[in-house]
C-alpha cells in the first residue's frame, strides 16, 4: 500500500523513465498517464520476481546453485 507520502520516484527498482519511453514506443500512444509507469513497473517486478523463483527451484532440484538459461526456461 503506498500512502501519500511516498516518493513514487523510490516505490520501484526499475527506471521508470525508461518504462514510460518504451510505452510510447507504440504510434497509438500519445500520453501516458501519471501511475501507469508505477503499475506496469510493479507488475514486472512480480513478474521477474516469479519467474526467478521457479528457475531457482529448479536449479536446486538438479543440484546446483547457479541459475542457467535452461532454468529459466523450465521456469516458464
Amino acid at each position: 500500500q503506498i500512502s501519500a507520502d511516498d516518493s513514487y520516484s523510490n516505490f520501484s527498482k526499475l527506471p521508470l523513465a525508461r518504462i514510460k519511453k518504451i510505452m510510447k514506443c507504440s504510434p497509438q500512444v500519445q500520453m501516458v498517464a501519471g501511475e501507469s509507469p508505477i503499475v506496469l513497473a510493479h507488475t514486472c517486478e512480480l513478474f521477474i520476481k516469479e519467474i526467478t523463483s521457479a528457475a531457482w527451484s529448479h536449479c536446486t532440484a538438479q543440484g546446483r546453485r547457479m541459475i542457467l538459461e535452461s532454468d529459466l526456461r523450465a521456469g516458464l
